[in-house]
């Protein structure tokens, strides 16, 4: 025909015929009549012994959130079935199905994607039946749980917590023995590559003008209706339309080097929590995974890459034949354990040193089970990518990068998807973006490679085709899609290899490959570096804990501790990007808080154990542990200490919490060290220096003035007269708050326009002085913030610093609001700096470009600093990562309200601190990163004094090289591994000295293989830094 639109309705109609005959591929042989189930809350991981009952033969409602039904029979083969191909399709209901085989966990049912190729609706009993065989069969059941939505009016109106009580009642409709029709099959998929043919080729290609003509003969031959027909009469039409069909099936040998290649592998992006609990998350895999093998059992050119080693891990604990299938696969190549981590970790928000966990707890995983050691960090769905990211992937054997959620940006697209990508210290890896959640077809293969950004470097792409999070991965169907596809002539050169396989080829051929220096921002979900506040403030006191502990575990001279491996794993489980995000079920994270905060608990008494071991005990002295690698000397905070320590000022306060504590000056206390101090009954006494009258403070260092808010309208550095805040710009320390209702994805967005709505906060409660003496002056103001929030806050300022802390506690009870502070600084410059892991970032204040104004929030860790040539401003934090600039205003966000899919919205009780700290000069370590160390990092405190003085565990000569972790070695014995970084962007040639009672130092990488012996000269070993590079080195007895 020659109509355009009459064709376009034949095609149709040949789309409408198809979607009948896939109905009916599977034909009823018997149903299952006999069948036994058992209801459960419980997780079993076999059919679980119990009293179980006969299911009714009529329909029936069961479930329940959170529940679970599991149904079995006996399956005896019938003399009709002989030779043929056995299924098992049922129709529980439930959002996924386990299939158990002869009591063997072997693929997932599922109620999704009902549509040609999207189905995971049948299971195969076995593919040559024998007349009087008999299975057993089971399936584990899940109902569900509450699906609150993500987006901002998902359920809008309706009260969420009610259905808690009344969502997931699931109907079973009973379980069918089925047999498969090949034909009808085969015909399903030939006619989908056909259709695809015609309407996604290129206009007058050879292959789109023979579809054109085939697909009108199979319309004049195919039963359209079948319903109206017998059996053979519509089984016969099928088979004459495959045989028509076939000659556009014919293969060629494409040519790679004109047409491109496409690899293609399996995948099944599995969040390790989100919109389900973890617990939930172990039988998604279990589902996903057993489906995989026995596709591969079926589809022998079927690859699978997975990229987490927890995942690997359940299936070890709690599914060991699913665990042992993985080890056979791998071995033969067809899976692919490559993503280097244990979880999919967030890209921004955890320590440089919780990277590094993350790569050795992965590598030394899969290496341990399977022999192997990743080269590529899979990280599909994280919110951006760090810059730091490049050199510790260096450091762990990782040389490729692969994501997909940076095609997510809203103003500016990436210009390239194969690159190399440098990290803030030059370090480069080979990235390539790549899409996932999709299918090998002809349409989808064919856009893709359309969508190469730069063929003339390399005229390839990464195809990882599956289902996700409990989808189940790659379905038969879309196995079926790719043999199809393949061979076709004008297609890409196609296989089913590795994603290592492709990176190398890539990596040796492409050519010119373009670089792309910094972070990868990801232009959306900006709001998840503010969500949740408890998650934020336990996971930044986890990592500083464990720090803790590690140190003082080696200092002690002890094995490595038997909870170590078992907290870590456990916080690295918890950065999984949507838990870190703060943007998972309620349920999830109260699982992870209760997890963080016994970690805390656990690993205080283990450090307080270690350091009391090196006192004696004595009621009178109190022994203070630096576990920094370099001198403070801020105060020093004893909780629950009256009198005074002998020679050293002090000060007795009670902060906002009700939390009474000492405050001491003592000199400055040396770095991996610790000092004793005599306690004293007797309480310090010397006049204040601080005059507060009238809204006016002086401070020895500082002259501030208050208006009517208690906000600052004047700060004035008293050593030169430097005014801090901008002539006519907000007042220092203003809170605003404004409603957060973001375009889409309600607790990750945070919009541009929000910006809008942000107003002062200027309801002032109440205000007084909490405290006046020698060391410090505390005003106490309370605020109604938002709708229905409260803050209260300590300003504290200080004797001899110029710094002003801001000690905040807020009652936190509103939805869908942003709440920041801001500073608007009188200072002159065009960009910041906001610290990374191991470094900093600068970045743009202004709004000159549009990659610029579309970066208006972004992540920092514990400090941002804006300075001129000889004077700057940091703002300090302990816990919190969003942050916005214009010009030189900051405003750090505090809380953002989101409430989907946790529907409470973060709401709670939250403490946290942020500081002001003038600075002469430009930023460096010693002004502003040193100082931002000392607010996340308290000193440990132990009663009794020293039995014997203790020297520095370790001495470093450049005061820019910093020891960020101090551990025992994973798998050599009695050996210290320390990690040193250099922090100012500054090469140096550094000393180390060695520790005490080591004699061999080895260079080593972020996993712990040796490299080289480092030669030690008087007691020291010499390293080379370049800026922002990290050293690793083992110290051997």
């Amino acid at each position: 025909m020659v109509c355009d639109i009459f064709n376009r309705r034949l095609y149709d109609k040949l789309e409408y015929a198809n979607n009948v005959y896939a109905k009916l591929i599977y034909k009823t042989l018997f149903p299952v009549s006999d069948a036994l189930y058992l209801e459960t809350k419980e997780h079993f991981r076999l059919p679980p012994e119990g009293e179980w009952k006969p299911m009714p033969l009529a329909p029936q409602w069961w479930g329940g959130e959170y529940q679970n039904i599991w149904v079995k029979t006996t399956v005896t083969v019938p003399k009709e079935a002989e030779g043929k191909k056995l299924f098992l399709v049922p129709h529980t209901g439930a959002v996924e199905n386990l299939f158990f085989l002869d009591g063997k966990p072997r693929g997932i049912i599922n109620s999704k994607n009902d549509f040609i190729g999207g189905m995971h609706s049948a299971q195969i009993i076995t593919d040559n039946a024998r007349a009087g065989d008999t299975y057993q069969i089971a399936l584990e059941c899940y109902a569900g749980h509450l699906d609150t939505g993500t987006q901002p009016y998902d359920h809008y109106g309706e009260d969420m917590m009610a259905q808690h009580e009344t969502c997931c009642r699931r109907y079973y409709e009973g379980m069918n023995i089925a047999v498969r029709n090949d034909e009808v099959w085969g015909f399903v998929y030939d006619l989908k590559a056909a259709l695809q043919m015609v309407r996604d080729l290129p206009d007058g290609t050879d292959l789109q003008a023979k579809a054109k003509r085939i697909l009108e003969e199979v319309f004049t031959v195919l039963i359209q209706y079948p319903d109206d027909y017998s059996e053979e009469e519509w089984t016969a039409s099928v088979a004459e339309s495959r045989r028509l069909m076939a000659p556009l099936f014919e293969k060629t040998d494409c040519d790679a080097a004109f047409n491109g290649k496409i690899v293609l592998i399996g995948h099944s992006h599995m969040d390790s929590a989100w919109v389900w609990p973890m617990a939930e998350t172990v039988r998604k895999c279990a589902r996903t995974y057993s489906n995989v093998l026995r596709l591969m059992e079926q589809y022998p050119e079927y690859t699978f890459v997975q990229s987490s080693a927890l995942h690997l891990e359940w299936m070890r604990l709690y599914y060991p034949d699913i665990f042992e299938g993985i080890r056979q696969r791998v071995a033969e190549g067809r899976y692919e354990p490559n993503g280097g981590v244990w979880v999919e970790c967030d890209g921004n928000i955890p320590s440089g040193e919780s990277f590094i966990r993350q790569f050795l707890k992965g590598q030394l995983y899969t290496r341990k089970y399977f022999g192997y050691t990743g080269d590529t960090f899979w990280l599909c769905d994280p919110f951006g990518y760090s810059a730091a990211i490049p050199q510790l992937m260096r450091g762990a054997c990782l040389k490729n990068f692969c994501t997909t959620k940076i095609s997510w940006n809203e103003v500016n697209a990436y210009p390239h998807d194969l690159f190399t990508w440098r990290g803030i210290d030059g370090s480069g890896v080979l990235t390539h973006f790549h899409n996932h959640f999709v299918f090998p077809d002809i349409s989808t293969v064919r856009s893709e490679m359309l969508n190469i950004r730069h063929k003339e470097v390399y005229n390839g792409k990464l195809l990882p085709f599956g289902y996700g999070d409990g989808g189940g991965g790659p379905t038969p169907g879309m196995l079926e899609d790719a043999r199809r596809m393949k061979g076709l002539p004008g297609m890409p050169k196609a296989e089913c290899t590795t994603v290592s396989a492709f990176m190398k080829d890539a990596a040796e051929n492409a050519k010119d490959l373009p670089e792309f220096f910094g972070e990868l921002y990801l232009e959306k979900h900006r709001g998840v570096l503010t969500q949740n506040h408890d998650i934020k403030n336990v996971n930044r006191r986890l990592e500083y804990a464990l720090r803790d502990m590690e140190y003082m575990n080696v200092l002690a001279g002890e094995p490595m501790h038997k909870k170590t491996d078992r907290f870590y794993r456990t916080v690295l489980a918890n950065q999984a990007h949507d838990i870190i995000s703060g943007t998972s079920l309620d349920e999830v994270h109260r699982v992870a808080l209760k997890e963080g905060r016994d970690i805390l608990s656990e690993s205080a008494a283990i450090v307080k154990e270690y350091a009391s071991s090196f006192t004696d005990g004595s009621p009178d002295s109190i022994t203070v542990f630096n576990t920094l690698s370099f001198g403070r000397d801020d105060l020093l905070c004893l909780e629950n200490t009256g009198g005074g320590v002998e020679g050293c000022p002090s000060q007795e306060v009670t902060d906002l919490c009700g939390r009474r504590a000492l405050l001491v000056r003592t000199p400055e206390r040396e770095g991996f060290s610790a000092v004793s101090y005599k306690l004293t009954g007797e309480k310090y006494t010397a006049p204040s220096p601080f005059r507060y009258e009238n809204n006016r403070l002086e401070t020895p260092h500082l002259s501030v003035t208050f208006d009517d808010a208690g906000y600052i309208t004047s700060l004035i550095v008293r050593k030169d007269g430097r005014e801090l805040r901008r002539p006519g710009g907000e007042p220092l320390n203003t809170f605003y708050a404004g409603e957060s209702v973001p375009h889409e994805w309600d607790s990750y967005d945070l919009d541009y326009a929000v910006r809008l709505k942000m107003k002062p906060q200027r309801k002032l409660l109440s205000r007084e002085v909490a405290a006046d003496g020698a060391l410090c002056f505390i005003i106490r103001s309370a605020y109604a913030v938002g709708k229905c929030s409260t803050l209260t806050q300590d300003m504290i300022f200080y004797a001899d610093s110029a710094r002003v802390d801001f000690h905040t506690f807020v009652d936190w009870k509103d939805k869908r609001t942003s709440l920041k502070v801001g500073f608007d600084l009188n200072l002159l410059a065009s960009s910041m700096r906001n610290e990374i892991q191991f470094g900093f970032l600068d970045r743009a204040t202004t709004e000159n470009t549009y990659t610029d104004i579309a970066r208006f929030e972004v992540c920092n860790h514990k400090w941002t600093d804006i300075s001129e040539g000889r004077f700057g401003v940091a703002l300090l934090n302990d816990c919190k990562y969003g942050i916005s600039a214009h010009n030189s205003e900051l405003r750090l966000s505090l809380e953002q309200g989101g409430a989907h899919p946790d529907i409470t919205a973060g709401a709670g009780r939250h403490e946290f601190t942020y500081s002001l700290l003038p600075h002469d000069g430009p930023m460096d370590v010693n002004n502003v990163t040193k100082p931002a160390y000392m607010l996340n990092v308290k000193p440990v405190t132990v009663p009794g004094a020293l039995k014997e003085p203790m020297t520095p565990f370790v001495g470093i000569s450049s005061d820019h090289v910093i020891c960020e972790a101090v551990k025992c070695a994973e798998l050599v014995p009695d050996a210290a591994v320390l990690r040193f970084y250099e922090a100012e962007r500054s090469a140096a040639i550094c000393q180390i000295t060695v520790p005490a009672g080591y004699k061999r130092a080895f260079a080593v990488n972020m996993i712990e293989d040796i490299e080289k012996e480092l030669p030690v000269a008087n007691g020291k070993i010499t390293l080379h830094f370049s800026p922002f590079s990290i050293h690793t080195v083992m110290f051997t007895k």
